[in-house]
């Protein structure tokens, strides 16, 4: 969705190619219809050449320029946003997190200042989904304008989005993070089910387009702990449970211990609701995770919840 470049240097490259080949704007022109005034462009580093137009050249010019193209990128790689995105998503949204990422969006405008390109709507959306995040930790936080500002983002180079109906819609890296806080917003409204299609179809998008990371195994992680107690939220235990247990096979299958315990809780307290004996089994299993993993403070929380919520006391267990 980004792209970033030193437009000033690729274009001394370009003109460096052509006079190298002893070919004037003219000739250019007459050999594959370039214009002289979009080569001009070009070489001063005003414009972004089209891959068209790229294709043209390197044919004339005996060299691949798209390939070319790739060595003036610039240093700041917009891709570690989204890692940064994900760390929120992962551990705690908090302001300061969010501040650090407005930072390197201020650079990255920075950048484009000295004849980098930058695609600007892009930028737009990302402040805008920085201004969501701000409004969603927010004490007060005004759920329909995060709302809005999200199905806003959505609807970018799209002739037609309706959140109802996303299912076959396709999602880039930049619009799956911005599905995921989009059903966060849902889960305040108690749009539980919204929520879950949401988160859904997130992950589904992770799962067919993007490679495997250890970020992105702990983003489809937590999506199937969100849905899971999404459903808990409905009372619809079954499907909780259906969701823990699929989390908790995709951790084996990926060998991640993220989360692995809040699935088995998760897993634990459905089977509590639909009054399976095993309950007590799974919950003591993910007890005993955060023990082994010298998680205290969230174990006591743990235990603690199971029995001021649920009437379930498994102290006994752990003395």
């Amino acid at each position: 969705m980004f792209s970033s470049y030193d437009l000033e240097e690729f274009g001394k490259f370009l003109r460096l190619q052509r006079t190298n080949c002893k070919l004037s704007q003219k000739d250019v022109n007459t050999i594959c219809d370039v214009s002289q005034e979009t080569l001009r462009r070009i070489e001063n580093g005003l414009v972004v050449p089209k891959f068209t137009t790229l294709e043209l050249l390197s044919s004339i010019y005996r060299i691949n320029l798209i390939k070319s193209l790739n060595n003036f990128k610039t240093s700041r790689n917009v891709y570690d946003i989204y890692s940064k995105i994900d760390e929120l998503f992962l551990t705690r949204i908090e302001e300061t997190k969010i501040d650090k990422i407005a930072m390197y969006v201020e650079g990255i405008k920075e950048d484009s200042d000295k004849s980098n390109y930058v695609d600007f709507r892009a930028v737009d959306n990302l402040v805008k989904f920085l201004e969501a995040l701000r409004i969603y930790i927010s004490p007060d936080s005004n759920v329909d304008q995060g709302i809005k500002i999200l199905t806003e983002i959505l609807e970018f180079n799209r002739l037609k989005f309706s959140i109802d109906d996303i299912n076959n819609e396709k999602f880039d890296v930049f619009e799956v993070r911005v599905l995921i806080l989009l059903a966060l917003f849902y889960s305040i409204k108690r749009d539980y089910q919204l929520s879950s299609n949401i988160l859904l179809t997130a992950k589904d998008n992770i799962e067919k387009s993007f490679n495997t990371s250890i970020d992105t195994v702990k983003l489809i992680i937590k999506i199937f702990i969100n849905v899971s107690y999404n459903y808990h939220k409905i009372a619809k235990h079954n499907e909780a449970l259906n969701y823990a247990n699929l989390g908790i096979e995709y951790c084996y299958d990926n060998s991640s211990m993220y989360c692995l315990s809040f699935l088995y809780f998760r897993k634990g307290i459905s089977l509590y609701y639909l009054k399976d004996s095993d309950y007590t089994s799974s919950l003591v299993f993910s007890l005993s995770l955060l023990k082994k993993q010298d998680k205290m403070s969230e174990f006591k929380m743990y235990l603690d919840t199971l029995k001021e919520v649920y009437g379930i006391d498994l102290s006994d267990y752990f003395n």
